[in-house]
């Protein structure tokens, strides 16, 4: 069966449905008469590449961790992912990663000479869960739920492609909701 749309069309009696399966229909229905003409389509399945972030803000390991963070505040991101020169996923960094910097009041104010040459590969999560981009978005929003993260890597064949987060699921939602709705 193909992925992206076949119409299967069958006629059942709504009494049968509705009483004996104590069902509410949720399909469309067209009524004929006594019976309800159902029409069913086959839904593609939703995957990561259909709702990702495809320009990705990403660091190198060997980025200074300051440069990083910098990057963070003045992009307004909680985190990106790390990459080689060839967009292989190598980690990822989040402000979560670089918070104890901050802890310290002295490396908060004088940010030491030691801290200074410290580099993304220092403070970065690995390895980074990630997924493909041909991952359903249902697993990947039960990842997001289970495990509090706000983002995910999404890679193709173990390269970067894009991310996908909280919100752009949130987006998708809205924008299916408006779909439906006629909108």
């Amino acid at each position: 069966m193909s992925s992206y749309g076949r119409y299967i069309f069958f006629i059942k009696k709504a009494r049968v449905i509705a009483d004996k399966k104590n069902v509410v229909p949720k399909i469309p229905a067209i009524r004929s008469g006594q019976s309800v003409k159902y029409i069913i389509k086959e839904t593609k399945m939703v995957t990561s590449r259909d709702i990702m972030t495809r320009n990705v803000v990403t660091v190198q390991e060997s980025t200074p961790i300051y440069k990083a963070i910098e990057l963070l505040a003045e992009i307004d991101i909680t985190g990106m992912p790390v990459v080689d020169e060839n967009q292989n996923l190598c980690g990822i960094i989040t402000e979560q990663d670089v918070m104890h910097l901050f802890y310290d009041e002295s490396s908060f104010i004088l940010a030491n000479q030691e801290e200074l040459k410290k580099t993304v590969k220092d403070f970065m999560t690995t390895p980074a869960v990630f997924f493909d981009e041909n991952e359903s978005v249902l697993n990947v929003c039960q990842c997001l739920k289970d495990r509090s993260f706000r983002r995910v890597p999404i890679t193709s064949k173990g390269r970067l492609v894009g991310v996908v987060s909280r919100q752009d699921i949130i987006r998708y939602v809205i924008q299916q909701r408006r779909y439906n709705n006629g909108r």
